[in-house]
């Protein structure tokens, strides 16, 4: 990689962090900005492609970055039972090995919304294991339309004890959102155990 490219790069990191807020506060995140995922996209289309094509398909890629930054976004994760609680929840006949598990999802308030309307989605999931050892949870929340991938909210992982987590995602829809159905993905896996939340809402 040259100068020219690594200046730039340098430049669209500053970009993007000086637009995102997070407020102190453990589980929660609030992203606020200002279209810079857009601009910043485009500046590196220029960059890598160095013509119109470059920038356009630049300006798509940095656009869902700027969809995530410019659109409020709140996410947390609580604890909201714990390990006896979660183990009465399943039965105790299926805790001889270890689960990783959606146990209920919801969105709110309703299914149907407008363009700037906010979206709320509530996931629970349950973690068991039967060693009682810390689990590495990783969790990707995406939003999908027409099929394809729009924006990711999150994607991370840390450590989890047995108990019922509920992963609360809060976000507002842009001024612009296009009408039809849209998907709100929710992954979670730990080594070999997977399981996944799949709620949709229509903007009308």
């Amino acid at each position: 990689m040259n100068k020219p490219i690594i200046l730039v790069c340098l430049i669209c990191v500053t970009l993007i962090l000086s637009s995102c807020v997070q407020p102190n506060g453990t589980g929660q995140k609030e992203m606020i900005g200002a279209g810079a995922g857009a601009a910043v996209g485009a500046v590196l289309g220029q960059v890598i492609g160095r013509d119109t094509a470059g920038t356009l398909i630049g300006a798509a890629a940095g656009g869902l970055l700027g969809y995530v930054i410019a659109s409020r976004v709140h996410m947390e994760t609580n604890q909201v039972r714990n390990e006896q609680a979660t183990k009465q929840l399943v039965g105790n006949a299926n805790y001889d090995k270890r689960l990783i598990q959606v146990h209920s999802e919801s969105i709110e308030p309703g299914n149907q919304f407008h363009a700037g309307d906010s979206v709320t989605v509530r996931v629970s999931y349950i973690v068991l294991d039967p060693e009682h050892r810390q689990i590495p949870v990783h969790e990707k929340k995406t939003l999908w339309f027409n099929g394809t991938q729009q924006a990711v909210f999150e994607d991370t992982s840390i450590n989890r004890t047995n108990g019922t987590y509920e992963s609360l995602l809060s976000f507002q829809l842009p001024e612009d959102a296009q009408k039809g159905l849209y998907q709100v993905r929710h992954d979670i896996n730990a080594d070999y155990m997977a399981d996944s939340s799949l709620v949709q809402f229509t903007v009308i």
